[in-house]
């Protein structure tokens, strides 16, 4: 004889029913625990509210600011915020600075406290002065060289040398 014979229909419904009832619980558990630390995760006592960028003579600070933000403003997985002073994407700040200004060689992120980023840039040493002719416009525009010998920036009137 098997144990199941002496069950009856209703214990066996009840049982199921607690089952359900505790999956259902745990359920609702995890999901308010994710929800609170997704709320914590984007509170604005643990975010980064200011970035400052140190001066440079080729690129445009207010431009490497907005560039600098537009990567604090992005989330990962579309719920966590990445201006949460633990996870702040160095790496995707560096190399998107890089990227799109030549001028710089070394960017170097720097969190100066919990709610401040200090961005330092290190720009190209000038060697050199180069001045073509723009076929196209008849002018000569002039733009200085690096020490690797590479076109990094237009010249800007301001003496290097």
């Amino acid at each position: 004889m098997s144990k199941n014979q002496y069950r009856s229909p209703q214990l066996e419904k009840k049982k199921k029913n607690l089952l359900m009832l505790k999956m259902f619980f745990w359920v609702v558990c995890i999901l308010i625990f994710m929800y609170g630390f997704v709320f914590w995760f984007n509170h604005a006592s643990i975010s980064i509210s200011s970035v400052t960028v140190s001066e440079t003579k080729f690129a445009v600070s207010s431009d490497l600011l907005k560039e600098t933000n537009e990567v604090l403003d992005e989330k990962y997985f579309g719920l966590f915020s990445k201006r949460n002073f633990l996870f702040v994407p160095s790496t995707s700040i560096r190399t998107r600075l890089l990227a799109n200004n030549s001028s710089i060689s070394e960017v170097f992120v720097n969190r100066d406290s919990l709610q401040r980023l200090n961005i330092v840039i290190k720009e190209h040493e000038v060697v050199a002065k180069w001045c073509g002719r723009d076929a196209r416009t008849e002018s000569k525009p002039c733009y200085v060289v690096n020490e690797k010998g590479q076109f990094f920036a237009p010249e800007t009137g301001v003496h290097f040398f």
